[in-house]
C-alpha cells in the first residue's frame, strides 16, 4: 500500500504536467492569433506605402518563435501522457479531455490514515509477537505423557499371564543453557522496536512540517495569482497603447515584439 501511495505521486505529477501543457498551449496559441491579426495589418501598410517589409520580417519570425515553443509544449505534453498511460494502464490522447479533480483542504488532512502508519502498526504488532516468542523461550516447560503395554509379563516379573498396564507421568524441560543465546535476542528485539518508533515518529513529524510548507505555499500561490491578474491586465493595457503607437509609426516593430514578449511570459507565469 506504501508503493500504491508513491505510485499516485507519480500519476499526479504527471497529470498535473498535462494540466499544465494544456494552459501554456492555449495562451501560445491566443498570443499567436494576436501577432497573425499585427502582421495582416502591417502587410496592408506594406501595401499602403506606410510600413516597410522589415517590420513584417520582424512580427513573422517572433511568430516563428511562438511556433517552436508550441511545439516544444506538445512535446512535453506528449511525453507526459506516454508515462501516465505507462502507469495507469490508460489510453490517452492528447485529444483526451482531462479534468481538474477535487482538492481536499490540506489542513483537514488526518495522517493516521497514511498507509506508512499502517505499514508502522504492522511492524510495531510482529515486534510484540517476536517479543513474546523470546519470552516463552525461557520458561520452564511441563510434560505430561502416558502409555499403554500388554504383555507377559509387563512390569511385574513374578507375574506370569498377559496384562494390560498403564504407565503415566510428568516430564521438566527448562533450557538454563541457553538463556544467553535469548537474551541476545530479546535485546535485538528491543531494539527492533525502538527503530521502528523512531522511524514513525519521524514520518509523523516530517508529514506534519510539509503540510505547514504546503498550507503557507498555497496562500503564497493565492496571493501570487491575485498579482498576477493585475500585471497581466497591465500588460495587456500596455500592449494595446503600443499597438496604436506601432500603427502611427511611433515605435518600432522590435520595440512592441519586447512588449508583446513581456504579456506572454506575465501570462505563462500566472499558470505556473
Amino acid at each position: 500500500e506504501v508503493e500504491l501511495y508513491k505510485l499516485k505521486e507519480k500519476i499526479n505529477l504527471y497529470f498535473f504536467s498535462i494540466m499544465l501543457t494544456e494552459k501554456n498551449l492555449k495562451i501560445i496559441q491566443l498570443s499567436r492569433e494576436d501577432l497573425k491579426s499585427r502582421i495582416d495589418k502591417t502587410n496592408a501598410g506594406i501595401a499602403g506605402g506606410t510600413a516597410l517589409q522589415s517590420s513584417a520580417d520582424l512580427l513573422k519570425s517572433e511568430l516563428i518563435r511562438l511556433r517552436q515553443r508550441e511545439l516544444e509544449i506538445e512535446s512535453n505534453q506528449r511525453t507526459a501522457i506516454a508515462m501516465l498511460n505507462f502507469l495507469t494502464g490508460m489510453n490517452n490522447t492528447a485529444a483526451t479531455k482531462f479534468q481538474w479533480p477535487k482538492f481536499e483542504n490540506i489542513a483537514e488532512t488526518d495522517i493516521s490514515k497514511r498507509p506508512e502508519m499502517t505499514l508502522f502498526q504492522m511492524q510495531k504488532s510482529q515486534n510484540e509477537m517476536q517479543l513474546n516468542l523470546n519470552k516463552t523461550k525461557t520458561l520452564p516447560k511441563v510434560y505430561v505423557f502416558g502409555q499403554g503395554i500388554y504383555g507377559n509379563p509387563v512390569f511385574d516379573v513374578f507375574k506370569n499371564e498377559f496384562t494390560l498396564e498403564w504407565l503415566a507421568g510428568i516430564r521438566f524441560k527448562w533450557d538454563i543453557l541457553n538463556w544467553n543465546n535469548n537474551k541476545r535476542d530479546r535485546q535485538i528485539t528491543s531494539i527492533n522496536r525502538s527503530i521502528i518508533e523512531n522511524q514513525k515518529s519521524a514520518f509523523e513529524t516530517n508529514t506534519k512540517l510539509q503540510l505547514i510548507q504546503q498550507q503557507e505555499e498555497i496562500v503564497k500561490f493565492e496571493q501570487l495569482i491575485e498579482t498576477d491578474n493585475e500585471l497581466i491586465q497591465l500588460r495587456e493595457n500596455i500592449i494595446k497603447s503600443y499597438e496604436a503607437q506601432l500603427d502611427n509609426g511611433l515605435i518600432t516593430p522590435s520595440e512592441y515584439i519586447t512588449e508583446f514578449q513581456s504579456l506572454l511570459t506575465a501570462r505563462e507565469n500566472k499558470e505556473l
